[in-house]
């Protein structure tokens, strides 16, 4: 990551409102556009939310109301490797096109006992074989590192406005330097 300018100012707003689990779709969309035209300017999705459309329908139906193109988007994929993260974060920005400026978190630094990890809530057992240390293969470290510069390579392109994570611990981070 060095030689990279990695502190180009991105300001997001310090009040956002998160989509995930707020079911159906139609109950969080009034609430969004509500959000929106009262000045919100944040909003946060990610692909195992299932939302991310209409999180852009809601932001483009804002936008026809007068709200501005300054929306910052935040989403989630998981550290699957990095060419399946470089195809879920294409995924989410063909989703999310055109409303605003696009941060991409990893989600989580992989499994976490009891909790979905992937889209459409499987459970990974171990890390994914496209990024698996064979040696250790309940490590998600490579896929860690893999995605991470995965999501650094878009970031560098200037594909997303900002990049991060999610639900990390300290060991995780320091793993990504």
């Amino acid at each position: 990551l060095s030689g990279s300018d990695w502190r180009r100012q991105l300001e997001i707003p310090v009040i956002g409102l998160g989509t995930g689990r707020l079911w159906p779709v139609e109950t969080i969309a009034p609430a969004m556009h509500s959000f929106l035209l009262m000045g919100g300017r944040h909003l946060d999705t990610a692909v195992s939310y299932w939302s991310q459309s209409a999180v852009a329908g809601v932001c483009r139906a804002a936008m026809a109301n007068g709200v501005g193109k300054d929306l910052v988007i935040t989403t989630k994929i998981w550290p699957l490797g990095f060419k399946e993260s470089l195809e879920a974060s294409r995924g989410a920005l063909k989703q999310l096109d055109g409303v605003g400026q696009v941060v991409i978190l990893l989600h989580s630094p992989g499994q976490v006992k009891g909790k979905p990890k992937g889209p459409g809530g499987q459970k990974f057992a171990e890390a994914p074989a496209s990024c698996r240390d064979e040696a250790r293969p309940n490590s998600w470290r490579r896929c860690r590192a893999e995605s991470f510069m995965a999501l650094a390579a878009l970031r560098e392109a200037g594909v997303v406005s900002g990049i991060g994570v999610s639900n990390f611990l300290k060991r995780h981070l320091e793993e990504l330097r």
